[in-house]
C-alpha cells in the first residue's frame, strides 16, 4: 500500500510511495529503457516497465530479503541477473543460503536461484557485451565467478580482487576490469589471470559504449581511452572532496560529456554532483521533492543514465527513487508504487471514525489518513527530524492520535499523544508525574461505544486521554465484537474479555504458547489467535490449529489475524516472509 500525500494527489500522482527501506542499486536495461530494476537492502526487488513512472514489487521466487546488484543481457531484455542479499551475511549452519545469484528470463517477473552465496551485502554482476551468454559475478568474499550459458550455471575463477569492489567489462574488447581498495586490475583471458593497471583505491568505475573508461577515488576522477594504459585526470572543478574519495562516477551512454558522482562528507554531508562538460566542471545536484512528505535522509549516490536520452537519469534520493529530465541538474521524486515503510506493532480502526487511521512506523514516526487511505499525512512524532521509533498507533477521531514512542527498536515505549492532528506531541504522565511506559504489546484501540475510552497497551483512559490508569486485568486490547459490547484482549498467555468498556476483565481461555494477535467471530462463537506462528481457533471450550498456506520458503508464519466485520466467513492471516 503506497502512501500518497494530499499534495501528491493534487499533482496527479495516482499511487504514491514512501520508500523507507535502504536502496542498494538502481539499473536500467540498455535494450529496453522502459525496464528498470531497484534493489532494496531488506525490501526485495522492484521493477518498472513504463520507464520509471510506476514501480511494483517483483521478488517472486527470490528467497533472499534484498538485492545488491543487477545485470541485463545486452541483446535480450528478458534475461536479467540479480545478486540477492540481506543486511547481514548468511550463517552456513542455517542451511542453504537464500542469498546469491538469481536468474530471470521474463523481465524480472519471476526469479530462480542459480548460485548461492553467504554474502548479504556488496558484490557486482556484468554481462560481456562482446560474447553471447557470458557473464561474471564478483562477490565480497567468495571470489570471482563466470557463466558461459547466460547465467544458468557458474564456475569459480579465483579469489577476485581484494574486498570485492567494482566489476566492469570493456564494451569492445571484453576485457574484465576489477577495482578495489588496492587498485585496478584487468584480465584479457576471460578472468583466468589479472595484471595491475593502476594503483590506488577504486571507488567508482564505469565504461562509455565507445570504450572510454572512467575511474574515481581518493585522488579524484580519471579517464582512459586505451583500456587503462594512459590516464588523464579530470579537473572536476566544483567537487568538494574534503579529503574524501569521489564515489560512483557514472557516465551517460548517450553522451560521454555527462557524468555524475558523489562524495560522502563528514556529518552526513553527502553531496551528489553532475557534469555536462566531460568532467571539467561539476555542480551540486538539486532536489525538487514537492509533495513528498517523508524524511529525505542521506543515502549513497547511485545513478542510472538512460541509454538513448542524455537528459534523463535516475538516482536515489533518501530511501526512494528520483529522476532528472534536465541532464541531472534537478532530481524529483519518482517512486510511485515503491512502498517499504515498516509498521511498528498493530493498528486498529476506530468505530467512531472508520475512515481515520493512524499508522505508527518502526523507523519513520507515523502517518494518518482521514479519507480511508486515499491520502496520508506524515507526522514527526518523535521530533527527531530523520525519523523515529513508534509503535501501536491509533486515532479515535482523526485529531487525537497516540502511540508508543521509543528511543530504539527494543527500547521502552512511552505513551505520546497529539490532540491537534499531529501538529504537536507530548509524553503522557501518570498520577505520580512519571512518564507512562507500556508493559504490554504494541497495540492501541478505542472503545466502540464510548469515544472517550481509549487504550494504549496496558493503559486505559476514560476521559479522552486526559488521564490514564494501568489495567490490571489486561495487557492490551486487540478487537471487539461486531456489536461493540465486548472487548477482547490478552493477559499474559490468556485471552480476556470485558463487557464494561475495559473497566474490568475476565479470562476466556489460556493459550498454550501465548498469542500475538486475536480476532472474534461472534456469529460462530469463535476466537482466533496468532500463536506459535500458527492460526488457532477456540470453539466449544477447546483449541485447535487450522492449516494455513506456507510462505516462499515452505514455512508457516502466522503473526496476525482478522475477521471480516461484514462477512465473518472471511478470515485473514498474515506474516512477514
Amino acid at each position: 500500500m503506497p502512501l500518497r500525500s494530499p499534495e501528491q494527489k493534487k499533482r496527479g500522482v495516482t499511487l504514491g510511495g514512501e520508500g523507507c527501506q535502504w536502496p542498494r542499486t538502481i539499473d536500467i536495461c540498455p535494450a529496453d529503457p522502459d525496464f528498470l530494476l531497484l534493489g532494496i537492502d531488506v525490501g526485495g526487488v522492484y521493477r518498472s516497465l513504463d520507464g520509471g513512472n510506476t514501480w511494483r514489487q517483483s521478488s517472486g521466487g527470490c528467497l533472499a530479503r534484498g538485492a545488491n546488484a543487477f545485470a541485463f543481457e545486452p541483446r535480450n531484455p528478458r534475461r536479467v541477473l540479480c545478486l540477492a542479499g540481506n543486511s547481514g551475511d548468511w550463517n552456513p549452519g542455517w542451511g542453504t543460503s537464500p542469498n546469491g545469484i538469481y536468474l530471470s528470463t521474463d523481465r524480472a517477473a519471476t526469479w530462480r536461484q542459480v548460485q548461492p552465496f553467504p554474502e548479504g551485502t556488496g558484490g557486482a554482476l556484468a554481462f560481456d557485451p562482446t560474447k553471447p551468454n557470458v557473464a561474471y559475478c564478483l562477490t565480497r568474499t567468495s571470489g570471482l565467478w563466470r557463466s558461459e550459458n547466460g547465467g544458468e550455471t557458474w564456475k569459480k575463477l579465483g579469489d577476485g580482487a581484494g574486498d570485492g569492489g567494482r566489476l566492469k567489462v570493456h564494451p569492445k574488447s571484453g576485457a574484465i576490469f576489477l577495482g578495489d581498495k588496492n587498485g585496478l586490475t584487468v584480465s584479457t583471458d576471460g578472468g583466468r589471470t589479472f595484471r595491475p593497471v593502476r594503483p590506488g583505491a577504486v571507488w567508482g568505475l564505469d565504461f562509455h559504449p565507445s570504450g572510454l573508461l572512467l575511474l574515481s577515488g581518493p585522488d579524484g576522477i580519471f579517464a582512459s581511452e586505451d583500456s587503462g594504459r594512459r590516464w588523464r585526470k579530470l579537473s572536476a572543478s566544483g567537487v568538494e572532496q574534503g579529503g574524501k574519495p569521489v564515489q560512483n562516477v557514472t557516465v551517460s551512454p548517450a553522451d560521454p560529456r555527462r557524468l555524475t558522482c558523489w562524495v560522502e562528507g563528514d556529518n552526513y554531508k553527502w553531496v551528489r554532483y553532475v557534469s555536462r562538460d566531460a568532467g571539467q566542471t561539476f555542480a551540486p545536484i538539486q532536489f525538487d521533492l514537492t509533495g513528498f512528505s517523508f524524511p529525505n535522509n542521506v543515502r549513497q549516490g547511485y545513478f542510472a543514465w538512460h541509454p538513448a536520452r542524455h537528459e534523463t537519469v535516475f538516482g536515489i534520493g533518501g530511501d526512494f527513487v528520483t529522476r532528472s529530465d534536465d541532464g541531472g541538474r534537478t532530481f524529483r521524486w519518482a517512486a510511485s508504487g515503491y512502498n517499504g515503510v515498516m509498521l511498528g506493532g498493530h493498528f486498529a480502526f476506530s468505530a467512531h471514525a472508520p475512515l481515520a487511521v493512524f499508522l505508527a512506523f518502526q523507523d519513520y514516526n507515523g502517518a494518518f489518513s482521514t479519507d480511508g487511505g486515499a491520502t496520508w499525512n506524515y507526522r514527526d512524532v518523535s521530533g527527531k527530524g530523520w525519523g523515529g521509533f513508534c509503535y501501536g498507533g491509533h486515532t479515535v477521531d482523526g485529531k487525537t492520535l497516540w502511540c508508543g514512542d521509543a528511543e530504539g527498536w527494543g527500547s521502552p515505549r512511552r505513551l505520546r499523544i497529539s490532540r491537534d492532528g499531529g501538529a504537536t506531541w507530548s509524553f503522557v504522565k501518570d498520577a505520580a508525574g512519571k512518564e507512562i511506559v507500556w508493559s504490554g504489546p504494541d497495540v492501541s484501540a478505542s472503545d466502540p461505544k464510548n469515544s472517550k475510552v481509549l487504550f494504549a497497551s496496558n493503559w486505559r483512559s476514560a476521559d479522552g486521554g486526559a488521564t490514564w490508569e494501568p489495567m490490571g486485568g489486561c495487557d492490551g486490547v486487540f478487537t471487539h465484537s461486531p456489536d461493540g459490547k465486548v472487548l477482547f484482549g490478552k493477559k499474559a498467555d490468556a485471552v480476556v474479555r470485558s463487557t464494561d468498556a475495559g473497566a474490568s476483565w475476565e479470562k476466556v481461555a489460556d493459550v498454550s504458547g501465548g498469542l500475538r494477535d486475536l480476532a472474534s467471530d461472534d456469529a460462530r462463537q469463535r476466537l482466533y489467535v496468532a500463536s506459535e506462528d500458527r492460526l488457532k481457533v477456540f470453539e466449544r471450550g477447546a483449541w485447535r490449529t487450522i492449516p494455513t498456506p506456507a510462505d516462499s520458503r515452505g514455512n508457516v508464519r502466522v503473526r496476525t489475524v482478522a475477521v471480516d466485520p461484514v462477512d465473518s466467513r472471511v478470515v485473514y492471516v498474515g506474516g512477514s516472509a
